[in-house]
């Protein structure tokens, strides 16, 4: 929803995009070995954020390129044309604030769409789907990276229990965790999404889980990376509501159930995603059509 990203949000994930980036490092490798972009190649990033994956993309496609990178939030856009590097071997970039529900698009249409972890928010999925397949050429393809099950994946289980146990200690009122399978895990459940895109415009999908390994805010030590985890996610979700020193001794909790997992002076934590590829599939020319607009 465009609304959740503006205001303290979004400058919270911009100020944190120097160790976010880091971090998600081997997540944009798997993204960029399935997606195999070519010179030439029109592209499309969906969530772009901060752009680090739109301009990955424009590195690749090159100069006979051209890449868009959309995103609900005009503010991430900003920082994202604020850290872009134009030269002469790169595609030329649009920024695009829109929702990708209801966006119609360029004249030319797209070789590919990508997103990390960028498609999981859409109020709408089936439109959304829909739409995207609208604005890929015939013979194009999807290639998306989202969560798989919040259950495996320690980088957000660890903190998130530490957190509640300190809300538990001060006997605070009662707060609504994010559910294991909405939001940023509503595409985890690999069935559901092949029901998804297959009924909105796209084929041939694979799901291909890769387990990896992810330096906590970008391998920052211990304590910076405990308190990085009350910036995102659901961790921050149940301690928005905290006064500073239940805060500081939330991070003191994560700081300890993080220790086993410290790698020299960085925190490494296992992470379980899916990278989802897809066919524009032939069919989509009439149904996806009518959502295009």
């Amino acid at each position: 929803m465009a609304d959740a990203w503006e205001g303290e949000r979004v400058a919270r994930w911009i100020a944190s995009a120097s160790s976010l980036e880091p971090q998600l490092a081997p997540v944009s490798d798997a993204l960029f070995e399935v997606a195999a972009l070519r010179p030439g190649e029109r592209v499309l990033d969906i969530g772009c954020g901060t752009g680090p994956t739109t301009h990955r993309a424009a590195a690749l496609v090159g100069p006979t390129g051209a890449v868009t990178g959309l995103d609900v939030s005009a503010e991430m856009l900003d920082a994202a044309r604020a850290s872009a590097v134009a030269d002469a071997t790169t595609a030329a970039t649009d920024w695009v604030a829109a929702d990708a529900t209801h966006w119609a698009g360029p004249a030319d249409l797209f070789d590919v769409v990508i997103s990390r972890f960028g498609v999981m928010f859409f109020d709408d999925p089936a439109a959304a789907f829909a739409n995207l397949a609208a604005l890929t050429r015939p013979g194009g393809r999807l290639v998306v990276a989202v969560w798989s099950h919040r259950r495996d994946n320690p980088l957000f289980e660890i903190p998130l229990s530490a957190a509640l146990a300190v809300r538990d200690g001060f006997r605070l009122s009662p707060v609504d965790v994010p559910s294991a399978y909405l939001g940023a895990f509503s595409l985890s459940e690999p069935d559901d999404v092949r029901d998804l895109l297959r009924g909105n415009g796209w084929a041939d999908i694979e799901i291909d889980e890769r387990r990896l390994r992810l330096p906590l805010a970008g391998g920052r030590p211990l304590d910076e990376a405990a308190r990085s985890t009350l910036e995102v996610g659901p961790t921050r979700v149940v301690t928005d509501d905290m006064d500073p020193s239940q805060k500081a001794a939330v991070v003191v909790a994560i700081a300890e159930a993080l220790l086993p997992h410290q790698v020299g002076s960085a925190v490494v934590l296992d992470a379980s995603i899916h990278i989802v590829s897809a066919g524009r599939a032939s069919v989509a020319d009439a149904g996806a059509g009518a959502h295009r607009g």
